[in-house]
């Protein structure tokens, strides 16, 4: 008996490409962290003995600290922003939308405010320059 696979419905994969090809950049991300933990596990094992051969004590030990918080804290950078990617990603596939189309409603959004904002200046200053012009007029009627 011949065993019957159902077809994916129409733009499935419209949906699933554009949350697969946006994993590169989680993928990157988390690579790069363990690359930068991994470079640094690697240059402390090689330094460590050259630092307890040849120098004294304080040096080596606040050149170490400095190696370690350095890799602690890429690796951290590299974790955080694929963390946050992966978040976003997340929120664009639950929406249903195109990558394309978020991104400008994204940036529409972010039009807004700043329009909002520069037209609460403009206002503002024509305000303020309304006040300037009226000071002379007022001081020259109360001088005289």
């Amino acid at each position: 008996m011949a065993e019957v696979r159902s077809q994916p419905q129409p733009g499935y994969y419209q949906h699933a490409a554009p949350a697969v090809t946006s994993l590169f950049p989680e993928v990157s991300f988390t690579a790069s962290q363990l690359l930068v933990l991994l470079a640094s596990l690697v240059g402390l094992a090689v330094t460590t003995p050259l630092f307890l051969l040849f120098s004294p004590v304080l040096v080596p030990a606040a050149v170490f600290i400095a190696i370690a918080v350095a890799a602690v804290l890429g690796a951290a950078a590299c974790g955080l922003i694929a963390i946050l990617s992966f978040h976003w990603v997340v929120n664009c596939y639950r929406r249903q939308m195109p990558l394309g189309a978020t991104m400008t409603e994204h940036l529409d959004a972010a039009k807004r405010p700043v329009a909002d904002m520069a037209g609460y200046a403009g206002e503002k200053t024509k305000e303020v320059r309304q006040d300037i012009q009226k000071r002379p007029q007022e001081a020259k009627r109360g001088h005289t």
